[in-house]
């Protein structure tokens, strides 16, 4: 779309949001701020607890999985990586991988599950009950690594 405003003599565009309608601009600003809680409440009005009773197996895995092997087996594969001189880790890229590893599942995977025919419900509870337990998982990992001096 930038490509298609015009330009003033000095290069600069004519039209922009932010100069020529700074009303919207500001709205549209605030609108990106609240966007994640506003998915969280949005997803926190859709979900029932009374499911967890007939989805408990899968979400034990899916937490396991999620919060657990999948921290595991990406670090081990780092660790494997170091041992053979492939890469070094500083506690920068640590703490950007342990991010990237032990995180919650994203509210949009719930989303993204709803408007793709999937199991919906299941998607739902999967990210509020990964959110919930990344609480202790992360601290658990972050304790972890500052004991192997990683961090």
């Amino acid at each position: 779309i930038r490509s298609v405003i015009p330009l003033n003599t000095s290069g600069q565009p004519i039209f922009t949001i932010a100069n020529n309608l700074p009303w919207f601009y500001s709205f549209m600003k605030s609108l990106a701020k609240i966007s994640s809680p506003l998915l969280f409440i949005i997803l926190g009005a859709q979900i029932h607890f009374s499911a967890v009773k007939t989805m408990k197996k899968l979400l034990i895995i899916g937490n396991i999985l999620r919060l657990i092997i999948a921290p595991l087996l990406g670090f081990l594969s780092y660790y494997l990586m170091i041992n053979f001189n492939l890469l070094s880790l500083s506690p920068a890229i640590v703490s950007a991988l342990l991010a990237l590893y032990g995180s919650p599942s994203p509210a949009l995977a719930a989303v993204m599950a709803e408007e793709m025919d999937c199991d919906g419900e299941l998607a739902r509870q999967g990210v509020i009950w990964t959110t919930a337990l990344s609480m202790f998982t992360l601290f658990l990992w972050t304790s972890f690594f500052r004991m192997t001096n990683w961090l």
